[in-house]
């Protein structure tokens, strides 16, 4: 028997609005993301702001022995096995993917706005490594793909992220929004619940 979910964001029942679904309305097909490795480092690991990060959400990246169109290629062909009429996201998901020279960010990015199938790029980075002239830049690649940001946040507290090692504010990151904000970039913010010290009330 049918049932009629009554949240409106949802075509299998799920009661919350999710990525998926979001993806599927803008696009009108399954979307996929293919995640990159651009080899690029970190404030957490060159000692800007300290030293001894790990891979973070990059362990499922591409194999950082193959150059990003190889990386991509592979990827995306693994997932088009699972579903053929997919459309992708090139994902640079390993460290801080804002974390270099402008013309480092143009050489890497730019590949990716010339595949047409490429739906759109999205971007992890951190608050602290979004100068004006990055964000002007990525600005301006919106009138021809969507281009996302993903901040990695994961705690509102400054106590949490002192603990974690994190190297940047909770001021940094509002300051950083607001600046997107009058922008065409979309965002995504990463969140972490039951981090070190913090109680049910502050998650």
């Amino acid at each position: 028997m049918a049932y009629n979910n009554p949240f409106p964001y949802s075509d299998d029942n799920k009661r919350y609005h999710t990525w998926n679904y979001y993806l599927k309305h803008r696009y009108h097909q399954k979307v996929f993301k293919v995640p990159l490795n651009a080899n690029f480092s970190c404030p957490n690991r060159d000692g800007a702001c300290g030293v001894g990060g790990s891979l973070g959400s990059g362990e499922y990246a591409g194999n950082l022995q193959d150059d990003l169109m190889k990386q991509f290629m592979d990827r995306q062909q693994m997932m088009l096995r699972k579903w053929p009429n997919g459309g992708s996201i090139a994902y640079f998901q390993a460290y801080t993917n804002t974390y270099a020279p402008l013309h480092e960010l143009k050489h890497c990015f730019q590949p990716f706005m010339e595949r047409k199938d490429v739906l759109a790029l999205s971007i992890a980075t951190r608050a602290d490594c979004l100068e004006d002239d990055k964000l002007a830049y990525l600005h301006s690649l919106c009138k021809e793909k969507d281009i996302w940001i993903e901040l990695g946040l994961q705690s509102i507290y400054d106590q949490t992220a002192q603990h974690c090692n994190r190297g940047h504010t909770y001021a940094q990151f509002l300051d950083c929004l607001q600046r997107l904000a009058k922008t065409d970039i979309k965002v995504a913010v990463h969140l972490i619940n039951s981090l070190p010290y913090e109680t049910t009330d502050m998650m």
